[in-house]
């Protein structure tokens, strides 16, 4: 019995692809719901197409915000051309939470343009509710020439010992980040480039911050609580969040308790 359940084990594990029973999906936005909206307006974007939503909402500060044609073929992606303007998803309820928090830990995805901006520029922004703050920085090239994103928290510098990637003029690259009790992950179009322990970030994730200090194109922005792993991440870099299903730890129990079963009943019928 014991070499049937594991066999069965294993060949759901292979079976299933990507399973993460332990994350959830809260935030999704594509940005393509915006047509006759206008812009300059975070109306327009707060459209959640999670099916397990967050109760946070876009507000966009004073400046003009925008569109531009989006990442893998679609119509439209969140551009701030700077001058001031950006676009921040705001937590609610108690302690101002989006939902997630750092002892269960939270993954975020998005692909990612440069439009243009200067060197050192606060390209966005991650707080918590404990007044800590991690942030990416343009540290390299200029407002005509690509450069390296590099990670901070707070006071803390060159986190993962300046492991930065560059972030293209011209094209989109995936960005996903993952954060559990101190311990940063960072990786670009699929492929892990920073990994940073001991970062001081902790309590309930607040609000995130899209280009306070730069210019830059989004799209298909996502936030799951819990921790994405390697193969999941890799999938989000050429997909949308609407094609990536994290199946329910029930799901994934009857799934595997129907491979047994079936595995039983053709034992039976052989002996």
């Amino acid at each position: 019995m014991k070499k049937t359940l594991l066999s069965i084990s294993a060949l759901f594990a292979l079976s299933a692809g990507i399973v993460q029973a332990d994350t959830s999906l809260r935030y999704h936005y594509d940005f393509e719901k915006i047509s006759g909206t206008g812009s300059g307006t975070a109306a327009a974007v707060n459209y959640n197409l999670a099916e397990n939503p967050g109760t946070g909402m876009w507000t966009a500060s004073s400046g003009w915000v925008g569109w531009s044609s989006g990442a893998l073929g679609s119509n439209f992606a969140f551009n701030c051309p700077g001058g001031g303007a950006k676009l921040t998803l705001q937590g609610s309820g108690p302690n101002n939470s989006l939902g997630v928090n750092t002892t269960d830990g939270f993954s975020l995805s998005f692909f990612v343009k440069d439009n243009g901006s200067a060197q050192y520029a606060n390209m966005f922004q991650l707080n918590s509710s404990n007044g800590n703050r991690i942030f990416s920085q343009k540290d390299s090239g200029s407002a005509t020439a690509s450069g390296s994103w590099q990670f901070y928290s707070g006071t803390q510098s060159g986190l993962g010992d300046w492991k930065g990637t560059t972030v293209p003029m011209t094209g989109f690259a995936h960005i996903a980040l993952t954060f559990q009790n101190g311990t940063l992950q960072v990786y670009r179009d699929g492929t892990q480039f920073l990994n940073a322990t001991g970062v001081n970030f902790s309590g309930e994730l607040t609000s995130i911050a899209l280009t306070p200090g730069g210019t830059a194109a989004f799209d298909e922005f996502a936030l799951y609580s819990g921790v994405l792993n390697q193969e999941e991440i890799t999938y989000l870099a050429s997909h949308s969040a609407k094609d990536f299903t994290v199946p329910e730890p029930a799901t994934a129990t009857l799934g595997l308790a129907g491979l047994a079963l079936l595995s039983l009943r053709r034992r039976r019928r052989d002996a």
